[in-house]
């Protein structure tokens, strides 16, 4: 699988919990590195509070991973692209 060699990609996905990402990510990480692809260091897990409008602490801490997590992706895309 060519497709994705050397291409920057960036995880996002829900998890029952905000305090780690589940073990998937882990593995779809282990994934992508089988088929050269060049993960961003930072994954963006929401989880359940996320998911509530009350929650402003949680969805300020997914803004903040999610902005992150996009800052090194474009970094890692201008990269690709040289």
């Amino acid at each position: 699988m060519t497709a994705l060699s050397g291409m920057p990609v960036l995880l996002a996905l829900t998890s029952g919990s905000r305090r780690q990402p589940p073990d998937f990510a882990q593995v779809i990480r282990r994934r992508l590195t089988d088929v050269h692809a060049d993960s961003v260091p930072t994954v963006v897990v929401a989880g359940p509070a996320d998911w509530r409008a009350t929650a402003r602490s949680d969805a300020a801490r997914l803004r903040a991973c999610i902005d992150q997590a996009a800052a090194e992706l474009a970094a890692a895309m201008r990269s690709h692209r040289e």
